[in-house]
């Protein structure tokens, strides 16, 4: 039993390190690939006495790989029929 429960947490680690991989795909961030996130201060408003504001690009962090998978397979689709459309007019 201990044995099976080993082997278990190995392949669900395997797979979290493939999921966050995944994430990092230069397939899903276009041309954002291996680039550290990027940090950009900008003033809030006219006044002094306000705090910078800041944005950090967190780059596939939040991203639905499934989703995104899902998604570029139905465009392909699309295209192929709107190809076959376009082909028989």
């Amino acid at each position: 039993m201990p044995g099976i429960l080993r082997h278990a947490r190995q392949t669900a680690e395997k797979h979290v390190k493939a999921a966050e991989d995944a994430k990092s795909d230069p397939k899903i961030l276009g041309r954002h690939k291996d680039n550290p996130p990027k940090v950009q201060l900008l003033p809030s408003g006219n006044t002094p006495r306000r705090p910078m504001i800041e944005f950090v690009d967190v780059g596939g962090k939040f991203i639905d790989v499934k989703e995104h998978r899902a998604r570029a397979r139905e465009s392909a689709r699309r295209r192929s029929i709107k190809d076959k459309n376009a082909q028989t007019s």
